[in-house]
Order: C-alpha cells, then sequence, then structure tokens
C-alpha cells in the first residue's frame, strides 16, 4: 500500500520505519494519486504494447530495487535462495544460485540479511 497521509500518532503501531507522501511534500488526496497512478498505467501500458519490455529495460536496471540482494523465492512449498542479478529479456527474475543462474516467472521474493 502506499501512505497517502498519516494521521498524528498512527505510526507509533508500526513496527518498521515508514513515510507517507504528505510528509514528502507531495499533497494529494487518494483519489488524486489513484487518478495519477491510473494515468501513467495506461500510460505505460500502451508503450509496453507497441515496444515490448526491452523499452523498460534501461528504468528497470536503474532502479531494481532486489539487484545484487540476498533473497529468498518462495514458490508453493518450495524456496530458491540467491543474489538477484536482474530481470531476463522475457521479464523472469534472475536468480544467481549455487546451482548458477535461474530464471523464475513467479513466486513471493523476501530480501534476508547475510548470515
Amino acid at each position: 500500500g502506499v501512505n497517502v497521509s498519516m494521521p498524528d500518532g498512527a505510526g507509533c503501531e508500526i513496527d518498521r520505519p515508514w513515510t507517507d507522501l504528505a510528509t514528502l511534500g507531495h499533497k494529494l488526496s487518494r483519489n488524486q494519486l489513484a487518478a495519477r497512478l491510473l494515468s501513467s498505467l495506461v500510460s505505460a501500458l500502451n508503450r509496453f504494447e507497441a515496444e515490448g519490455l526491452d523499452s523498460f529495460t534501461a528504468d528497470w536496471q536503474r532502479l531494481d530495487g532486489l539487484l545484487g540482494k540476498y533473497v529468498v523465492l518462495t514458490i508453493g512449498s518450495e524456496n530458491a535462495l540467491g543474489i538477484a542479478s536482474g530481470i531476463d529479456s522475457n521479464g523472469s527474475l534472475l536468480l544467481d544460485t549455487p546451482a548458477g543462474t535461474q530464471s523464475f516467472f513467479a513466486g513471493e521474493v523476501s530480501v534476508k540479511e547475510w548470515r
């Protein structure tokens, strides 16, 4: 979710770092935010339809929050462990594992601390 404008004191119950858009200087209502997100999404979908994933690759690489992080990928009851190394030309997550680089189309990713 996105915290738009948290009321005073609401953060006391959150057990991890957080912020909201209002604190960052973005004074938007939830409706305004939803409208902007939908507009951007429609634009991105049109671009994807016309140009494919390749037109997003440079931005993805620049903004990839998982890149180089040790992660656990959970698929059903199975786990894959490794270092996230971007995405391939199909949009699959690339994971450097002890068995080599593997690609995954689905799963739940958790960032883990090195031990």
